[in-house]
């Protein structure tokens, strides 16, 4: 997943027209780093679909609070700079996988 800072968020999530997946994290999570690989591993399935990438919450506490972002890992599907879904702390890859096809799809 690549690891994005407000000027990436604002370029793919603002400003671009296509599905963005962005999973708010902090390197201190414990669950956050248990699922990383699983998240490298469906960024690099569904890069032909969604863009996927990752923010570390502690980099910009402003955007932690400009998202309403209460727990992490959270992660948002955005188009066209509006949240569309978003899960909290999902318990399998299945599940995550399931977000990411509803909102390939949706």
């Amino acid at each position: 997943m690549i690891e994005m800072n407000r000027q990436l968020f604002d370029e793919q999530v603002i400003f671009g027209e296509n599905k963005v997946l962005v999973q708010f994290y902090a390197p201190h999570c414990s669950y956050c780093k248990r699922i990383e690989p699983v998240m490298e591993d469906l960024s690099k399935e569904y890069s032909h679909k969604l863009f996927m990438g990752r923010f570390n919450i502690n980099s910009d506490i402003l955007m932690s609070k400009q998202e309403r972002i209460e727990a992490i890992p959270t992660m948002v599907i955005y188009r066209n700079g509006a949240a569309l879904s978003s899960i909290v702390a999902p318990q399998s890859r299945g599940e995550i996988e399931a977000f990411i096809k509803e909102a390939i799809n949706g």
